[in-house]
């Protein structure tokens, strides 16, 4: 791609330096920028691990940040000619989403659950133009197409929690697009969506930035998206730019090494049952051995012969089907089969159904027909009582971390709240378990006090694993568990569930759309398309051998 790059950038970055007010304690350094530009008709890629600075960054170009707590110590800022630090609150209104849009990282945060998805996206339009409704309808349903969501029925009067991860994902995407800015800052906009949407996105963004001359700067922490998509690359690390230039020569001749981590960590390519890139510096017994975590909840068992009992279903699913009261089918005809200490993966695009088998299995909805059955539990006919022991059976890491936690609890509450549930342990022995999950996680103790608005997006998802793994449950369901981490974060992510799986015969459900953590983790994979299952099988065969045009399409659209 030609990096269109003119004399005058669009977006000019000088000598940026931004600091935490803390009280009767020296200002804390967030973010320390000495150069960065950006020029029309160019993409720009701000990659970093997870609370290297980036989405702060970013959205420190628009003054989204809370001037009482965060201040700007030095540097300017420069778009179009004009210092965006000194503009009024009626300049930065202009500025924020008709020159300057920013598709946000979780979207179910940047979206208000309270209003219809046609109304949100017509607010936009609403706000910087006078427009008729006519109009307003015509543009919406223009971004709506660019951004993937044709051919969804009744979109517009849809809430947004009543939208897959994905299709909210787009539809923030189509809200950006509407005003037609002059540049795009896009946080992790490929985050929740499935391959072949991933493709359709990054090819959508590569087009308006030609057709439209259009700016964009794109944060990731996804290597293998911006190499052959972005003309040039930013590597942040600790608040700080590292290395940056055109990212054929930063990929082909890295000169910092922490750019050379990244590379390596990012471009390696896991067979299934070998380990993931990166090396754990210790075994999950060894971290947990000195807490004594495993003595307390007294869980951990022999390892056992397979026996003609241990190969018999953990969960079956016969002819399941499942209705929303719209009457629109979610699941039709589902029939599966999970093995003790087997791990299954769920794949298919966004709207496939995924999520919504998960929640089945959690009993957070009920079946409209068919059997489903775990660790001998009638899941359909389990009165509130049961539930508690159930739930010490089965657990889900969801895929919105900040939806799935209250705001007003600390992490170390977050994560001992299902403890205080079972009533058989001791506050002391509570917190040694909750400690040890923070440390297995790699979260820190620091971060034990801390609210989940504090955390990075990152570590609200290792917050999460923490959270459902405290209880030694049998069974993990975990909806896109990778997605919004870094790869070297993901690779311990990775490694630590191998750990589980084997150490506390985990069985695991992995709703994803990354076909590598599929290659990686998986023993089966369950290809879902629009409610039904339609190839199953071992993941070497359907990888080798996919039998269905659509997984043949997945597969491809993967290795693009």
């Amino acid at each position: 791609m030609e990096s269109g790059i003119h004399k005058t950038p669009l977006l000019s970055v000088r000598n940026l330096r931004l600091s935490l007010r803390r009280r009767h304690m020296p200002d804390l350094p967030l973010v320390s920028i000495d150069e960065l530009d950006l020029a029309r008709g160019e993409i720009l890629a701000l990659v970093g691990e997870t609370g290297s600075g980036k989405s702060l960054a970013a959205a420190s170009l628009v003054r989204l940040f809370p001037a009482k707590q965060i201040c700007v110590n030095s540097g300017t800022i420069q778009f179009d000619g004009r210092d965006v630090l000194a503009l009024n609150k009626e300049e930065l209104a202009v500025l924020r989403g008709q020159e300057i849009a920013m598709i946000f990282q979780d979207p179910m945060s940047a979206l208000n659950p309270v209003f219809r998805v046609g109304t949100l996206a017509g607010e936009v339009l609403r706000t910087h133009f006078k427009l008729t409704l006519e109009e307003i309808r015509e543009r919406t349903r223009k971004a709506f197409h660019a951004a993937g969501l044709r051919g969804i029925d009744g979109i517009e009067r849809r809430y947004p929690h009543q939208l897959s991860g994905g299709q909210r994902q787009r539809l923030c995407i189509a809200m950006a697009l509407a005003c037609e800015p002059r540049l795009l800052i896009a946080d992790e906009p490929t985050t929740a969506l499935d391959v072949t949407i991933q493709i359709q996105i990054i090819e959508l963004l590569a087009t308006l930035c030609r057709e439209r001359d259009l700016g964009i700067l794109f944060i990731t922490h996804n290597l293998h998206i911006i190499n052959g998509f972005a003309d040039r690359v930013a590597v942040m690390r600790n608040g700080t730019i590292v290395e940056q230039g055109l990212t054929s020569e930063v990929f082909t001749r890295p000169q910092h090494e922490y750019t050379k981590m990244l590379l390596k960590a990012g471009f390696i390519q896991n067979e299934p049952g070998k380990d993931t890139p990166l090396s754990w510096s210790m075994s999950l017994s060894e971290q947990s051995r000195p807490l004594n975590a495993e003595n307390i909840l007294n869980v951990k068992q022999a390892p056992k012969q397979k026996t003609a009992s241990a190969l018999e279903p953990l969960i079956e699913i016969a002819h399941l089907s499942f209705s929303y009261p719209s009457a629109k089918t979610a699941l039709e005809d589902i029939n599966l089969v999970v093995h003790e200490e087997e791990c299954l993966a769920l794949v298919g695009e966004s709207g496939s159904g995924k999520t919504t088998l998960g929640r089945l299995l959690m009993r957070l909805e009920l079946p409209s027909a068919g059997r489903l059955r775990v660790a001998g539990y009638d899941v359909a006919s389990l009165g509130v009582n049961d539930l508690d022991g159930y739930y010490r059976t089965i657990q889900m890491v969801f895929q919105d971390s900040a939806w799935a936690m209250d705001p007003l609890m600390t992490v170390e509450h977050i994560i001992e709240e299902p403890l205080m549930r079972m009533k058989i342990l001791t506050a002391d022995d509570r917190q040694v378990l909750v400690h040890a999950m923070l440390q297995h996680l790699g979260i820190g103790l620091e971060h034990a006090q801390k609210y989940p608005r504090e955390l990075s997006g990152g570590q609200r998802q290792r917050a999460g694993i923490a959270r459902a793994l405290v209880q030694r449950p049998r069974i993990l369901i975990l909806d896109e568990p990778t997605s919004a981490l870094d790869v070297q974060v993901q690779a311990q992510i990775l490694k630590l569930l191998a750990e589980l799986r084997t150490e506390y015969r985990l069985t695991l459900i992995i709703i994803t759309h990354d076909l590598g953590v599929v290659r990686s983790m998986c023993d089966t994979v369950a290809v879902l398309r629009r409610g039904r299952v339609i190839e199953t099988g071992p993941t070497k065969e359907i990888f080798a051998n996919p039998a269905h045009d659509y997984t043949r399409s997945l597969l491809s659209a993967a290795s693009r």
